[in-house]
């Protein structure tokens, strides 16, 4: 059976027959071209047939590409598995992420934890908000040794990852709250819907549609000076054209015509804007 690394350049080679290039490899062979990521192409395949899919459909989005063997070089040959760099704009986006992961993964997979570095630097440095990133790299820097570069990098790793949980919980206890809010103001429990939106408002303060929502549950009420006030601030985080109909509503119903005048035409002219993401209506 014919090593790993030789397997891989007669498929380079053979590129783009699919038959001939597929039938090197063994029934269970894995072939892997990270940088495809970033043409939108599924970098992997599994099994000699699927290996021979994936070089077809490669070919049939790019019709005329082929490998030069001169820009071809191997740098992981193991009895399991080979990687190859090959030297091709094509192929290559700078600032494509999945890339970089790729390469500095296949390193460590090798062992050559030196070499998973500089790709996993660069990943971070073009991707910060990454956090996949920030983990790859600190494992690599602490297998060369590298240890207090290591434990800043899985140190941002893990900051990150609590404060998404804290996001994910934070987001899930406000939806609880919502549904209730929805469920008090159907039973007319006003007092107690306004209680549970502004617990709402305590933990996500810069959504338009909470005080939008705070500020019906007051008109209801009748509590129109505080109505008022929680619209205003619906308005001023970027609420919809509603925001504006409402305000000129309770404005008139407090006798202030002017503002009343005003919000109304906020409103019309909003009408012929398309609404923001997330804007309250």
């Amino acid at each position: 059976m014919n090593d790993p690394g030789r397997v891989l350049l007669e498929y380079l080679r053979a590129f783009p027959d699919a038959e001939r290039a597929s039938s090197m490899f063994a029934d269970d062979g894995v072939f892997e071209m990270p940088y495809l990521v970033s043409v939108g192409v599924e970098p992997r395949a599994e099994g000699r047939d699927n290996i021979r899919d994936f070089i077809a459909g490669v070919v049939e989005l790019y019709p005329d590409f082929t490998f030069d063997a001169k820009d071809i070089k191997v740098l992981i040959d193991t009895p399991t598995q080979a990687f190859a760099e090959y030297v091709a704009a094509l192929l290559i986006d700078p600032v494509e992420p999945n890339a970089y992961m790729g390469i500095g993964q296949l390193y460590l997979n090798a062992g050559r934890h030196e070499d998973a570095i500089p790709p996993l630097q660069r990943l971070v440095a073009l991707q910060p908000a990454y956090n996949e990133a920030h983990y790859a790299l600190g494992t690599a820097l602490l297998r060369a040794g590298r240890t207090d570069e290591g434990n800043r990098q899985l140190a941002e790793f893990t900051r990150v990852q609590t404060q998404r949980a804290d996001e994910k919980r934070r987001t899930l206890a406000v939806d609880v709250l919502k549904q209730e809010a929805a469920a008090r103001t159907a039973e007319g429990a006003l007092d107690r819907a306004e209680a549970v939106w502004k617990q709402v408002l305590a933990l996500a303060p810069d959504v338009a549609a909470h005080h939008a929502a705070l500020g019906a549950v007051l008109v209801r009420a009748n509590r129109l000076d505080l109505a008022a006030s929680s619209y205003e601030r619906a308005a001023a985080l970027g609420g919809g054209p509603d925001v504006y109909r409402e305000l000129a509503s309770i404005y008139a119903r407090l006798g202030r015509q002017s503002e009343s005048v005003a919000a109304r035409e906020k409103y019309e002219r909003a009408l012929l804007v398309p609404a923001a993401p997330g804007a309250a209506h």
